[in-house]
């Protein structure tokens, strides 16, 4: 990853030259010289650190609503499959909040333009166990390393993403992402006994 920022790093600041030396001509061969070269060179650094921020925000939100699509797909299974109450309470409160965060992260990609990932659920949360208490202990261990991830991955992005819209969004959902894996690792405590 970090080779391929080098490269498109390289590869503007390269663009940026040309376009310096090159000047932009009125089409008579006389050069504009309203922008001097350092101008240009710095012009062209600023216009790939934009759009390296960019990136940086927009690949959070394909990411954000890839694991939240997916999550949804898991509490869905366990509202229809579950059979522990508990479970059955947890996954309907988790559902509310899920379903707000990707409201939330589809409507900041709306309004900044973003293009919302399709994503496909098919066989995701598939557990080859019949329903019983197996199957309530092998969702509740998956909800734990979903909700892990996705701790992991919003606390990176509220170091990286640079829109501070975004970031607030990131911050303001980590508690109730945490607050989940509370619940599950309890749950998934009880039913192991």
């Amino acid at each position: 990853m970090k080779t391929i920022k080098f490269k498109m790093i390289m590869f503007a600041l390269g663009g940026a030259l040309v376009l310096a030396s090159c000047g932009s001509g009125d089409g008579d061969g006389r050069k504009d010289d309203t922008m001097s070269v350092g101008d240009r060179i710095e012009a062209g650094a600023d216009s790939v650190q934009a759009a390296l921020q960019g990136d940086v925000d927009q690949r959070f939100v394909k990411d954000a609503v890839e694991m939240n699509t997916k999550e949804l797909a898991w509490i869905n299974a366990g509202m229809a499959m579950g059979t522990d109450a508990e479970l059955k309470r947890h996954a309907k409160m988790m559902m509310t909040d899920h379903e707000a965060l990707g409201a939330a992260v589809k409507d900041y990609a709306t309004a900044k333009g973003m293009e919302m990932p399709n994503v496909d659920t098919t066989g995701t949360a598939d557990i080859n166990e019949k329903k019983g208490r197996d199957w309530d202990k092998k969702w509740a261990s998956e909800m734990v390393d979903e909700h892990e991830k996705a701790i992991r991955r919003f606390e990176r992005a509220e170091q990286d993403v640079k829109d501070e819209s975004l970031r607030t969004l990131v911050a303001g959902a980590l508690p109730k992402l945490r607050s989940h894996l509370d619940m599950m690792k309890g749950l998934k405590d009880k039913l192991d006994k």
